[in-house]
């Protein structure tokens, strides 16, 4: 299969995993969700990180998760980088 069709699967695969997260904790009304993927939080560069000149920087930044939940009482937050798995895995990573 060209590598085009299968990044474009993985990536879509990983588009739905996120939408679910982000759609059960919002519907559990108990998190204020935080979009912080680079994603996201910096949608032009990602068009650019396979430029030399922006590639250095890039490491750093690919790195940040995908969401942050705040509890609603404030006392609690979480990172969390979600994942697509075709294959459920128990335990914490």
């Amino acid at each position: 299969m060209d590598n085009n069709i299968k990044f474009s699967k993985r990536l879509i695969k990983g588009k739905i995993a996120e939408m679910i997260f982000e759609r059960m904790f919002a519907d559990s009304g108990q998190f204020t969700i935080l979009r912080s993927g680079y994603e996201y939080s910096l949608p032009e560069l990602a068009q650019y990180t396979q430029l030399p000149a922006v590639e250095k920087y890039f490491e750093n930044i690919r790195t940040t998760p995908d969401f942050i939940l705040i509890s609603n009482d404030r006392k609690r937050a979480f990172i969390v980088e979600v994942k697509y798995r075709s294959m459920l895995k128990i335990g914490i990573f």
